[in-house]
């Protein structure tokens, strides 16, 4: 048997046994992420469908709309079913158990949101019902207020019920609750005795109504307050069905980590098992196969070790026609090789030191060129900036966020404020008065963003830093870069705040000889007539 049948038979067991672990990790590892991908899938779902129906019963416990309980009940049915769909995809009992738990649970929670949807709807047909009863009452006291003064009396306490009867309905305080029965209980007494001591027979009459309308208020009202007691019981007791849920969901999805847990600890221990298997095989396969192969290598490594040292004249010696032997035929012809490539390689190192000193006297022409190029930009973008500054005209370059790029030294004057403290600034939000930002702003947009390249004789105030008004008369521009693209925009104004008062005085003067003129022809017109 050759070296190579040897060493492919030891490497092929250590490789079967590592396609082993291999198939057993995907094995476990599709497994464990098809169950996390189930149960991701179910709880996502769960989770939407639960924060709907969450905020459907919210809807329904505020407003007291029917159509938030249906939606409320269709998201419990809903959600029923999609807890049902994952029974016969499971096969532990104790899984099984807790789903059987949890559909219990919810439908307990639906008979308590049922309960207090009834009780929500008797709330609301009985508030109705108040309503009506209140709008007859004031009917007949504002009725019985025209012919006799009991009907105000009567209508001043009505008033004083329906204020607290809102009160409760909004705070539930049972001080508001009493009162109202209070109150009901003395519009029924003073309805009586007008009823008992009145002499006309209409007054009677809606006194006799008022009575009998206050009585059957009073009882609604009654059952209302217990209504809404039943309402608060069996709210709290849909509140607990609800925590119940919640924890029993909770509950499903930590047993269901659990048992994904315990499978991924025993996949870990399989392959944890086998990979000490493989490794002692790997041990025992080495130890077998290092007297065969070390003694050669070992040769190999110290002629090797000769020839890094520089010493290309070094050979193996070749004791085996086997694969070794091959190896130590390959290194001799290669240190020979090495050492024909060596000489070349030192024949050609004397022509490339050379040929190093020619190019390095070239690049240092060319650094020098450079920095002469360089200097002679410098200069000329000082002398633009010179120029910029000394223009009597104000400079501006606003970045296309509208903040300072530069200002010559007329935009710092007129503005009475240092370069540095305005360049960075946003333009139009610091010294451009608030009335006229929006227009400028405009034109700006239109600059930047729109199809114009110039947008002549525009303008508008600036604020100095002691707040003074300037009104500059702009031109402006943009500034694009090789490929077009427009990085800035350029504004040369110039200060007519003069031009405008002194037309501003010649409008008034001009206004003020009109009025003149026109009392001048009225004195006249009046001596004519005199």
């Amino acid at each position: 048997m050759s070296f190579r049948t040897k060493l492919g038979t030891a490497f092929g067991a250590i490789l079967f046994l590592t396609l082993i672990v291999a198939l057993t990790s995907m094995y476990g590892m599709n497994r464990a992420l098809m169950h996390q991908k189930n149960l991701y899938s179910f709880t996502y779902k769960l989770d939407n469908t639960f924060q709907l129906m969450v905020r459907e019963e919210l809807s329904f416990v505020t407003t007291g709309k029917i159509k938030h309980s249906h939606s409320v009940i269709s998201l419990i049915n809903q959600i029923k079913t999609h807890i049902q769909s994952i029974l016969g995809t499971i096969k532990n009992p104790e899984q099984i158990q807790k789903i059987n738990n949890l559909l219990d649970v919810i439908a307990q929670y639906e008979k308590s949101f049922a309960e207090v949807a009834k009780t929500k709807i008797d709330m609301e047909t009985m508030k109705s019902r108040l309503l009506h009863e209140s709008i007859r009452l004031i009917k007949n006291a504002d009725a019985m207020e025209k012919i006799d003064r009991g009907g105000f009396q009567i209508l001043k306490i009505m008033n004083e019920t329906i204020l607290e009867e809102k009160n409760f309905i909004v705070t539930g305080k049972e001080s508001s609750a009493r009162k109202v029965l209070e109150y009901s209980d003395m519009i029924n007494h003073m309805a009586l005795k007008i009823k008992n001591t009145a002499q006309d027979s209409s007054i009677r009459l809606h006194a006799y109504r008022i009575a009998n309308i206050a009585n059957v208020y009073e009882t609604i009202f009654k059952k209302f307050i217990d209504s809404h007691k039943l309402q608060l019981q069996t709210l709290s007791k849909m509140d607990k069905d609800f925590k119940h849920f919640e924890d029993e969901i909770e509950g499903y999805i930590n047993l269901v980590s659990k048992k994904e847990g315990q499978f991924i600890y025993f996949l870990q221990n399989s392959i944890f098992f086998i990979s000490w298997i493989v490794l002692l095989i790997g041990i025992l396969a080495t130890f077998f196969l290092s007297k065969r192969i070390t003694a050669p290598i070992n040769d190999l490594k110290e002629s090797a070790s000769k020839v890094h040292s520089g010493n290309l004249d070094v050979r193996v010696k070749v004791t085996s026609p086997d694969e070794i032997g091959q190896l130590g035929n390959l290194f001799n012809e290669m240190t020979k090789r090495l050492k024909h490539n060596f000489d070349s390689l030192e024949n050609y190192r004397d022509h490339l030191e050379d040929m190093v000193k020619d190019r390095t006297l070239k690049m240092e022409e060319e650094i020098n060129q450079h920095k002469k190029t360089q200097l002679a930009l410098k200069k000329e973008k000082d002398k633009a900036l010179q120029y910029f500054d000394i223009t009597g005209s104000i400079l501006v370059v606003l970045n296309t966020d509208q903040t300072v790029a530069l200002i010559n030294a007329a935009g710092s004057k007129i503005l009475n404020d240092k370069k540095d403290n305005i360049i960075g600034k946003n333009w139009i939000d610091t010294y451009i008065p608030e009335e006229d930002r929006a227009k400028t702003r405009k034109a700006f947009d239109e600059l930047i963003y729109g199809n114009s390249k110039t947008v002549e004789f525009h303008e508008n105030s600036v604020i100095t830093r002691e707040g003074e008004k300037r009104i500059i008369s702009w031109h402006n521009t943009v500034l694009r870069d090789n490929d077009e693209h427009i990085l800035a925009a350029l504004s040369a104004g110039e200060d007519i705040t003069h031009v405008r008062q002194m037309e501003d005085e010649r409008k008034q003067l001009q206004k003020k000889l009109q009025q003149s003129q026109k009392l001048e022809s009225i004195g006249t017109l009046a001596g004519g007539i005199a």
